[in-house]
């Protein structure tokens, strides 16, 4: 029984890391394109070489045979294994900050889509008209409409859901 219990407490939180965010917006594809363009012209790349964990000596094994009154031995091992080397970019997360702050400024969502469909937009990638609002505007827009405890629309079902929805 416990077991049942704990099992299905622990799936979801398994398997809630395995769904793939992708960004949402008015055109997304032609935004990350641009936001990975002016990140690299911001962050060029700066590889450096980095010493990853440390070095060791491997065990050493001595053999011996006798022959009458002498012996013969040999040692193998005992060799100095240096530490990893690795190639690392000093600028890969100011670009990739740069890229996530681009995106969101010019009104993207990184959100599954399971989170997508939950705030009641199409499931699919959307393709919006120019003058139609972004779901990031929406949620703007709805967000300065039930600010405000003492106007009426405060009190309004949408922002009783809204407030329900982002606490």
């Amino acid at each position: 029984m416990y077991k049942k219990i704990a099992l299905a407490l622990v799936l979801p939180l398994v398997f809630s890391g395995c769904a793939q965010k992708l960004w949402y917006g008015q055109n997304p594809q032609r935004d990350i394109y641009e936001c990975q363009q002016e990140a690299a012209r911001a962050y060029a790349p700066a590889m450096y070489n980095s010493t990853v964990g440390v070095g060791y000596t491997t065990p050493s094994y001595t053999t011996c045979n006798a022959y009458g009154y002498s012996a013969s031995c040999v040692t193998t091992g005992g060799n100095y294994v240096p530490p990893a080397q690795v190639t690392l970019d000093a600028n890969s997360s100011n670009r990739n900050n740069h890229f996530n702050y681009c995106m969101v400024s010019r009104g993207n969502v990184l959100m599954t889509k399971a989170e997508y469909e939950a705030r009641g937009y199409q499931s699919s990638q959307p393709s919006y008209q120019s003058n139609e609002p972004t779901p990031r505007q929406k949620h703007i827009a709805l967000r300065e409409k039930c600010r405000d405890k003492y106007t009426p629309s405060f009190y309004s079902d949408e922002c009783k859901k809204f407030r329900q929805d982002f606490p």
